[in-house]
Parts: C-alpha cells; sequence; structure tokens
C-alpha cells in the first residue's frame, strides 16, 4: 500500500500569493547570467507549479518529478545547531529507533510536530507539447514520521521512482502512468541515526554502468539490516551505498563522508561525488569514490566547533577539530594523517546538484565534463561550476574549474533527454520559500545536431520497442545515457554476442566499455560468459583493462584471480589499484602476498594504490600479515600494516608505537587512540617525556591515553607533561585541567570528539603529584600557575600559607592567579575565610571580589548579603554577575534579587541578562514565575543580550556555533555567501544587528537579498532591488542590467529575503550577548593581500 491514500491535484490555474508565480505555459526571463554567449536561458515554471522544491528527476518521457519538503522550517525537520535539548543525546544514538525514543521523550515538541505534514514528490507534465509545464499532479506522500527527513533525489527507470528520504529508500510505482503513485515499497531502512544538520540526509540516488543503485548520505549515518539479515552500521559517518535494483546485494561503497549530495559516474565508470565544507575552516571537496576507501569525516569532527559550548569536554578539548587541525580536508600534505584518501582537490563552497555532461547537445568545453550547483545560499554568490578531472597515476587531479552560471541559488541539476540543462533554483536560503523554480539552459546551435534529436527520440519511443541490432549500434552513440540505455536493453534480452562483439571490437573506448559492463551484468547469471572478459584483462586499451577488472571483482569469481593477480604488475596504475581491490573480492588470504608487494614496489607515491591495497587486505582480513610487517624493512609496507590494523580495530597496531621511523610512529598513535584501542594505551603513555617531539595534536593523545586509564601513575605522567617547558603551551595547559578533571571526565573524547563514557572516578592524587606540582609550580606562570594553584587545592597539596596570601593581596599579579590563590588558602584552611574575605574587602579588581563573595556565600559569613548589595552598586562587572547569581541561592538574597528585576535601573545594563538568568537557574517559585513571563515573549529577552559581552568569547561564537563562517568573512576568512562583516560595528548599532540575527531580512547588505516581482502582462522578474520611488522600482538582473518597472505594471511582489538563517533564535542568551559584542567592536576594513 503507498503510505497515505492520494488523490489526483491537478493544478491548471494558478493561485495568488506573494511568491514569484509564473503564468500558465509560457517562458520567463532567465533568472542568471551564463558565462558563455552560445548558451541561452529561460524559466520554464515556479510557484505554484513548483512548492518548495529541493531537487527534481526528469524522466524518459521528459516529465519532471518535483521533490518537495514543506516540513522544512517548523514543519518537522530539525537541525541539531538549533536543539540544545538534543545536541549532547545526538552523539550517543546508535540506531533509528534511539533518534525515535530520543525525540519524542523531549516535551518541547508538540505532539503532532513531526507528523503534520508530509514530504511529497510532484510530476510536472507538458501537456499541449510546448516544452513548458503546465499540469501538475501530486505523485507521492506519506513520508511524515517522526524519522522521516528532507526527500531530496529521485530516479525514475523502468516505470518506477526511486526516491531517497531518510530513514528510507523507497520505490514507487504508478503502473496505470496517471501520475499518482499506486504502490509504494521501503527498499531499505535504518539511514538518519543521528539528527545532525539540517539536509545531511539520503541524496544523490542514480544508476551505475554496472545497471547497480547507487546512493549516499551525510553523516546522519546508518544502521541498516538488509532483508538477508546482514547488519552495516556506522551510526555518524556519511558514505556511498549500491545494490541491485531489488534491493538485493547491498553494500557500502565508500566511508568518511560529511554531506555528499549528489553522484555521477564518468564515461569511462568512475564515481565521484563532491563533499561539503564543515564551515570550521575547513573546505568542499572533489572526491573520487574509491571502492573500500575512506575519506576521514565523522559527525564528531564538528562538535569541538559548533556544539562545543553544549558538550562537556569544552575545558579540554582541542580548540580545532583534529579535522581542521590535521589538514584532513585538503589534498596530500604532510600534516594530514595517512590513514585517510584525501580528496582529489578542494572545490568551491556548497557543492549540491551534479551532473556528467553527455552528448553534442552543448559546446565542446563543456562536454564530458562533471556540472555541479555551488549553492552558497543567495542567488549573487551561488554559481553552477562546470569540472574535468583528468587521471593522474592511479586516481585524478584537477587543473581548473569554470563558471556556466551565476545569480541562481540552484541546487539541483540535470541534464535532459531533449539536450538542455535544467536547474532548480531552490531560492535561496536553507528553509522553505515561494521563490522556486527552474532554469532551462540550451545551446541552439548545438540542439540541431542529428545526435541530440536522436537522443530525445530514443527515450521518448522507448528502447524496449527497438530492434537488437539497433540497440547494438546505438553502443557507438555519442551520449552516454543512449549507450548505458541500450546496454541494459540487450542485457535484458540476454544479446551477449552483440555485447562481446561492442566489447572486444566497438569502434571507440567508451563502446566497449558498455559492452564491458553488459557482459558482466549477463555473468551474474551466466558464469561461461568469465572467461571471454578474462580474455580483455590482456586488451592493448587502459580503460578496457581497468573496467574487465573492476567487473571481475564484482562478480568474485574464482576463475579471475590468476589473472588479477598479473594485473597488479600492469604499466597503468589505475589499473593496478582496481585489480587489487578485484582480486581481494574473488580471491584468499593466500593473494595477500602479491598486494603486499605491490604496495611495498609502490613506496607511498601514488596514495590511489596505497588505499586500494590496504581496501584489498581489509577484505582479505590479513591481520596477521599486517602484524609480521613489525619487522619489515620497507616503511611504506609498516605504515600500511598500521592503516590496515587500525582499519581492522586490531590492538597489534600498538606494537608500532615504538617504530623507528616517525611517521609510522605517529600513525599507530592516532591509530591505538582513535579508535580507543586501550589494551595499546601504557604503548602511548610511555612515550610521555618523548611528547615535546611530536606536533599538538599527538601530543594530546599521548596525555589523553594517560587520562583514560585513570590511575595515580597514569596522573604523575599527565603532570610531568604540564611541567614540560618543551610541550606545546596549550597542551601544558590541558594537562592541569585533565587532572582538575580526573575524577569526573567527561562523555566526550577530548581529542576526537567520541563518545566515550566511563563512570566517575574517586582517584586520590596526593601522593602521585606532590612532587611533579611542586615542581611544576616553580616554573609556571600566568593562566599555567592559576591552574598549578587551582590542582594544588583540589589534591590537599599543602603549600605555605604564608606564600599564597602573598600572591592573594598582589594587586600587580594576574586576577587569575590572585583567585586560585585564595580558593587554596580557603581550602586549605576555612578558618581563615572571615580574616582573608576582611582583608580583601579594599581590593579594586573584580575577579577577586567575585571570587571573595563566593567564599563568604559558601561560608555563610554574615555580611554576605550586604557585600553583595554594594558589589551591584559598582561598575566592575564580575563582581555584579557574582551577586546576582549567589543572591538567588541564599534565602536572604531573594527578595532584594526580584526587587533588582522589578527595578531595572537598579542594575549596571551590562547585568541585566545575568539578572534574568539568576531568576530561571532560581529554585524560588517566585523567580521563576517572573522568569517565565518575561521569556514569554522572546524579543524582550533578546535586547538584554545587547550589552555586557566579551569580544574575545564572541569571536569564538562566530567562528564555531554560530557558524557564522559559513556565510560571511572577517579579515578574509569565511565564506562569501554573505557580505563580509569586518567594518558591521562602524555600519550598524547593537540594536541592528540583533535585529539582522532575529530577523535577517529586517535589512539586508546592499547586493544579497532576493527581490522577485509579477507584472500584469505575466513577466516574471527576480533580482536585487536598486531604488525605489513613489512611480516605479528599479530591479537590478543576475546578468546586471538594470530594469525599471512602473508601480502601475506590478501585480505582485516579494522580498527583498536573507538566506541567512535567524541565529538568535538557536544560541543560548550569553553566546548571543558575546556574538553581538564582537560584532559591535568591527569597525576597521580587512587589509588584504594580493595574489
Amino acid at each position: 500500500m503507498i503510505p497515505r491514500l492520494l488523490t489526483l491535484a491537478t493544478i491548471l490555474l494558478f493561485s495568488q500569493g506573494s511568491a514569484l508565480s509564473q503564468e500558465l505555459g509560457k517562458k520567463q526571463p532567465f533568472r542568471g547570467k551564463l558565462t558563455d554567449p552560445q548558451l541561452q536561458g529561460y524559466q520554464i515554471a515556479a510557484w505554484p507549479l513548483v512548492k518548495h522544491a529541493t531537487s527534481f528527476e526528469i524522466d524518459e518521457k521528459g516529465r519532471f518529478f518535483s521533490i518537495e519538503s514543506d516540513r522544512l522550517n517548523g514543519g518537522g525537520i530539525l537541525d541539531i545547531r538549533g536543539e540544545g535539548t538534543l545536541t549532547a543525546g545526538d552523539f550517543r544514538l546508535q540506531t533509528i529507533e534511539d533518534r525515535r525514543k530520543q525525540l519524542l521523550a523531549d516535551k518541547k515538541f508538540k505532539p503532532n510536530f513531526f507528523t503534520s505534514v508530509s514530504e511529497r514528490v510532484a510530476r510536472l507534465e507538458d501537456v499541449n507539447g510546448d516544452g513548458i509545464p503546465d499540469k501538475r499532479t501530486i505523485y507521492a506522500e506519506g513520508m511524515n514520521d517522526v524519522l522521516d527527513g528532507v526527500a531530496f533525489s529521485a530516479l525514475a527507470v523502468d516505470g518506477a521512482l526511486y526516491l531517497t528520504c531518510i530513514p528510507n529508500l523507497w520505490k514507487f510505482e504508478d503502473k496505470n502512468d496517471d501520475g499518482v503513485a499506486d504502490s509504494s515499497e521501503k527498499m531499505f531502512t535504518g539511514f538518519g541515526v543521528r539528527t545532525s544538520m539540517m539536509g545531511h540526509d539520503l541524496h544523490g540516488i542514480i544508476r551505475g554502468p554496472d545497471g547497480k543503485l547507487y546512493w549516499s548520505i551525510g553523516d546522519r549515518g546508518y544502521n541498516v539490516t538488509t532483508k538477508d539479515g546482514k547488519n552495516f552500521a556506522a551510526p555518524s559517518r556519511g558514505a556511498i551505498f549500491r545494490s541491485d535494483p531489488d534491493g538485493s546485494n547491498f553494500e557500502v561503497v565508500h566511508h568518511g563522508l560529511r554531506n555528499p549530495q549528489e553522484l555521477a559516474f564518468d564515461q569511462y565508470g568512475n564515481l565521484f561525488t563532491f563533499d561539503n565544507t564543515g564551515d570550521i575552516g575547513d573546505k568542499a571537496r572533489v572526491v573520487y569514490a574509491l571502492e573500500g576507501a575512506d575519506s576521514g569525516w565523522y559527525e564528531e569532527h564538528q562538535a569541538a566547533h559548533q556544539y562545543r559550548s553544549r558538550l562537556d569536554f569544552a575545558d579540554i578539548a582541542l580548540p580545532k577539530s583534529i579535522w581542521v587541525s590535521e589538514q584532513m580536508f585538503a589534498p596530500r600534505n604532510e600534516v594530514q594523517p595517512k590513514w585517510i584518501l584525501p580528496p582529489v582537490a578542494n572545490f568551491g563552497n556548497g557543492p549540491s546538484g551534479v551532473v556528467y555532461l553527455t552528448g553534442e547537445s552543448l559546446p565542446e568545453d563543456l562536454r564530458d565534463t562533471f556540472l555541479v550547483c555551488n549553492y552558497r545560499g543567495n542567488s549573487k554568490t551561488s554559481q553552477l561550476l562546470s569540472v574535468r578531472p583528468e587521471s593522474n597515476g592511479a586516481g585524478f587531479k584537477v587543473n581548473g574549474v569554470k563558471e556556466v552560471m551565476s545569480g541562481v541559488a540552484s541546487s539541483d541539476v540535470d541534464l535532459g533527454y531533449d539536450g538542455r540543462i535544467y536547474a532548480l533554483d531552490f531560492g535561496g536560503g536553507w528553509t522553505k520559500n515561494k521563490n522556486a523554480s527552474i532554469q532551462a539552459i540550451e545551446s541552439p546551435k548545438h540542439l540541431e545536431n542529428k545526435s541530440v534529436k536522436e537522443t530525445q527520440q530514443y527515450f521518448s519511443y522507448g528502447f524496449g520497442k527497438a530492434k537488437s541490432d539497433r540497440l547494438a549500434e546505438l553502443l557507438n552513440h555519442p551520449d552516454m545515457r543512449v549507450r548505458q540505455r541500450a546496454q541494459f536493453e540487450l542485457v535484458k534480452r540476454g544479446e551477449k554476442e552483440k555485447l562481446a562483439t561492442a566489447a572486444k571490437a566497438g569502434k571507440a573506448t567508451t563502446t566497449r566499455l558498455h559492452g564491458i559492463w553488459g557482459l558482466a551484468q549477463l555473468a551474474r547469471k551466466e558464469t561461461s560468459l568469465v572467461s571471454m572478459l578474462i580474455d580483455l584483462t590482456k586488451d592493448k586499451d587502459v580503460e578496457v583493462r581497468a573496467n574487465t577488472c573492476r567487473s571481475l571483482g564484482d562478480l568474485k569469481t574464482k576463475k579471475a584471480v590468476a589473472v588479477l593477480r598479473e594485473k597488479l604488475t600492469d604499466s597503468s596504475l589505475r589499473v593496478r589499484s582496481l585489480a587489487a581491490i578485484a582480486l581481494s573480492k574473488c580471491g584468499s588470504l593466500a593473494d595477500a602476498p602479491a598486494v603486499w608487494k605491490l604496495i611495498e614496489e609502490n613506496k607511498g607515491e601514488d596514495l590511489w594504490i596505497r588505499h586500494a591495497g590496504i581496501s584489498a587486505l581489509k577484505n582479505l582480513k590479513d591481520n596477521a600479515g599486517a602484524v609480521a610487517k613489525m619487522a619489515s624493512p620497507n616503511e611504506e609496507a609498516r605504515l600500511c600494516a598500521v592503516i590496515l590494523l587500525r582499519r581492522l580495530d586490531d590492538p597489534a597496531v600498538a606494537g608500532f608505537v615504538g617504530d623507528a621511523s616517525k611517521q609510522v610512529q605517529i600513525e599507530a598513535i592516532r591509530a591505538v587512540y582513535d579508535r580507543h584501542l586501550t589494551s595499546g594505551f601504557p604503548a602511548l603513555a610511555q612515550l610521555t617525556g618523548k611528547a615535546s617531539e611530536f606536533a599538538d595534536t599527538v601530543q594530546r593523545r599521548i596525555l589523553f591515553a594517560s587520562f583514560w586509564m585513570g590511575q595515580p601513575k597514569d596522573a604523575t605522567r599527565v603532570m610531568e607533561m604540564a611541567g614540560d617547558s618543551k610541550v606545546d603551551g596549550k597542551v601544558r595547559e590541558t594537562a592541569f585541567r585533565a587532572l582538575l578533571r580526573w575524577n569526573n571526565p567527561p562523555t566526550m573524547d577530548p581529542v576526537t570528539a567520541m563518545y566515550r563514557p566511563v563512570e566517575k572516578r574517586d582517584i586520590k592524587l596526593l601522593a602521585s603529584l606532590t612532587v611533579p606540582l611542586r615542581k611544576a609550580m616553580q616554573n609556571a606562570k600566568g593562566k599555567e600557575q592559576a591552574l598549578a594553584l587551582e590542582l594544588a587545592k583540589a589534591v590537599n597539596l599543602p603549600m605555605s600559607a604564608d606564600a599564597l596570601e602573598a600572591q592573594v593581596f598582589d594587586e600587580s599579579l594576574e586576577s587569575g592567579i590572585r583567585v586560585a590563590a585564595l580558593n587554596t588558602v580557603a581550602g586549605q584552611n576555612k578558618g581563615k575565610i572571615p580574616a582573608i574575605v576582611e582583608r580583601l574587602k579594599g581590593t579594586k579588581d573584580g575577579q577577586v571580589q567575585a571570587a571573595r563573595l563566593r567564599l563568604m556565600f559558601e561560608a555563610k559569613l554574615p555580611g554576605r548579603i550586604k557585600a553583595a548589595e554594594g558589589y551591584l552598586k559598582t561598575t566592575k562587572l564580575p563582581a555584579v554577575r557574582a551577586s546576582l547569581a549567589l543572591l538567588a541561592t541564599d534565602v536572604g538574597g531573594k527578595e532584594i534579587l526580584t526587587k533588582i528585576w522589578n527595578n531595572p535601573s537598579s542594575v549596571m545594563k551590562e547585568a541585566r541578562l545575568d539578572a534574568y538568568l539568576a531568576l530561571a537557574s532560581s529554585s524560588d517559585a517566585v523567580h521563576k514565575k517572573l522568569a517565565a513571563e518575561y521569556s514569554a515573549n522572546p524579543a524582550e529577552l533578546q535586547k538584554l543580550s545587547l550589552h555586557g559581552g566579551d569580544v574575545a568569547a564572541g569571536a569564538i561564537v562566530f567562528q564555531n556555533q554560530g557558524a557564522c563562517m559559513q556565510c560571511h568573512m572577517i579579515g578574509g576568512k569565511g565564506g562569501a555567501q554573505g557580505p563580509a562583516l569586518d567594518t558591521i560595528g562602524k555600519r550598524l548599532s547593537g540594536e541592528k544587528i540583533l535585529e539582522s540575527l532575529v530577523n535577517p531580512s529586517a535589512e539586508i547588505a546592499e547586493g544579497y537579498g532576493l527581490f522577485t516581482l509579477t507584472t500584469k502582462s505575466g513577466e516574471a522578474l527576480a533580482g536585487r532591488l536598486g531604488k525605489e520611488t513613489g512611480t516605479e522600482v528599479e530591479l537590478i538582473l543576475p546578468t546586471g542590467e538594470t530594469k525599471t518597472i512602473p508601480k502601475g505594471q506590478i501585480k505582485e511582489r516579494a522580498g527583498p529575503s536573507s538566506a541567512m538563517p535567524p541565529m538568535a533564535l538557536a544560541l543560548p542568551p550569553k553566546d548571543l550577548r558575546n556574538l553581538i559584542t564582537y560584532l559591535a567592536s568591527l569597525k576597521t576594513e580587512a587589509k588584504t593581500k594580493g595574489h
């Protein structure tokens, strides 16, 4: 049964509204700007024919399937950045049912929040034959379960529509072709274990040249059990999958992706995707999806940035994730770990839709290239980019990228069977809107090519009606889609002779490849064809040899083992790489030595050979072979042994921690620590005295290996690092902080951010720390000295009271040192608190005043309430804030806090937010009521963040949890989707900055934001608003052309609208306060260097 009973809903009349509507069956002006004069564009559909579309698909009859999400923006789709109550729990989820329980347990969501609105597929048709869709039919709905995500990407093939929508891969069929699906099937379920970020969902479903379905998921992860009971799980990783069209033979093809929106094969059978940036100082990537390889991403890499303040490891976590600090996002470099396969190149800022341009309908420089939507949130900065990866050893390289279109915020792109490019204009932003449209791009000259017209005719007519001889001829066609469809039809008919002829004697390499792929499809049932494929491995054509090896591997035939071994020494590196993977699928452990030889002879020069070899050995489960390499003189063999053991989660990898090669040693440290192979932690701890020889990220792994072991002797090692002047300064500070948390470890790993729950400990550290701590205190300065004093207090280290008191009363010392000394003195001898508090009565240091007051309240000293009232009259912000927080905890202060709240002028404006937070955290019923009444008006609550923030803390919010760098630059760093903010504090007041964070469309910088209007004559226009007078509107079109429209001719208008989400609604009040203060401080134009 289809998930919801559907009725035919065909729109033939267009409704009125505030959106950019399109007159029925009429072309409209193109929204963008094309760089090639041979190309021209126009608009074929908009609201309400296209409603909240995320992507689209074109079937063989030229009909569009609009994939639509009404659940974006408050309709059941969440983004973890805006859901503070879910953040910590998200990293613990292991199955989709875990996520269901988490969501249903959160009472802030109304009962029908997730289920009241459905994702949707609509079919758009051109009834009158003029090339413009004029009929809309609701094809499928029912994707409105608690677990359902954003519907994005579909594949129309053989009368079925495959749809990706977390947690399911759907298959719909419309057997009577009335535009309404009459059957549905959940082919697979279990995708989307985590909530993660909005849109990191299932994507990109296509059909490969092998006839299989391929699709991807972002880092919402997966835990899928197939119908035959096999389980595949990686709850926080993006990946690429494949299966047969009937759902059998499910496989994970490639691991470690962040958010690959779509996939595409080139004409030689190589699979590519374009993975997105994390907006954390990294870059988007071109990924050659080598089978079995790992690109290195986990959702946890995001934790040290956007989620830092919500997690329990912030005080000891890496300043930047290892993804950024170890350059994992970049092409090959010396800093990055060797266990990942780096990207081919960095590319764009927001890759989304992808299509491989084939055939002769476009200018030659666009043919056989990937066309990628570079979606950057608004039309001004979004583009369509063309890229042609070139062979480079066993892998690829990118020599250049060409802009094809600008001025359209396209999220998806496809090549129609009529030879035109079609781009879906999402309309800007990341939430649903009514600005979406479908833009067409064509090259009139090239559309006249015979092969282009044939392509449309073949697909419209149907390949099933063509004779086999004609199908064999079509394997020579210049359009890859025609060749592939002819191949599939010949396979369906069992035409092995015709496919064999094409494979052996085809006119072109591409013809031969379709013959090979077709034979391989048939060989799944007719094994006698394997020998024919084996013969082709000796062919002169590199692509023929490469794809024959790949196909033999997919067949998993023992007959191919000998020839695949031979191909490990092929003259082509790519043939070698594919032969290695194929051999591991056909052979046995006895074939491992041949793969090791390939690795050793490669000497690490070609990364794709390295990782193909490692993937092959993983398939062969050659743990013993890897361990044996510990004694190998070949450094590359030892390095690959470490990576292999890491991928096999084999603790034996710890044996390489003492390797003579620094590179092998570092990779072994990473493997033991990152995979949490605890039996190897003692080997890492032994490196404590040599920690300074390594980069800071490796130093931290050595430090926290001891931390997780957790015994007194392990604390001694951490203390040694804290006192080692050769160790990185920030790592030394972290060592002190780790010791302070020894008995209260975080649930998140401070290096990897993986969920690592351990029971709270009760370890007595005094005996083990006495000597090294005293030694460290002699040399420590600044923050380290303050932390050392704090640690001394925590472990009850006997110290000279006179020396400590001297520090407390020394007004020339840093505040942190004085506060730490004060707390230590108080901890050692509580009887001294009254006297010390009295002596500090006249201190002018606000932080010391705050610490003094906290001691008074902790000791319940007389005069504490009066002291708090006194500090409230000062301008020392730390003391004022401490007073407010402490009054909320004391019976004697609760009435005073109430009076302060009811009289706003009684407390400095910089602390007004702190007064609210004190009320909100109070156990007093009156306080709770006051806080609840005030927060009922979010606008008033947000205004409390206008004053009192910290610039440095605000910069951290901007770079991390605020996600501002995704779209904005400061000092030349960040995204270009929105305006640079170097002088925002000069241009906007704090109030205006807050307004922009709450309602981004309220005031938009010149050149940003989409303005749309429709004239009474039916013309639809989009651009940015130039000038507006009482009688006319000036619109600047994406082409740069200025158009003036009399107001009397305007039928509808909308905008301008901003692509920016309302960040103020997602940030905690203190983060918002710090962010506003930071932005308001930016008043100087950035100085940029020339290239």
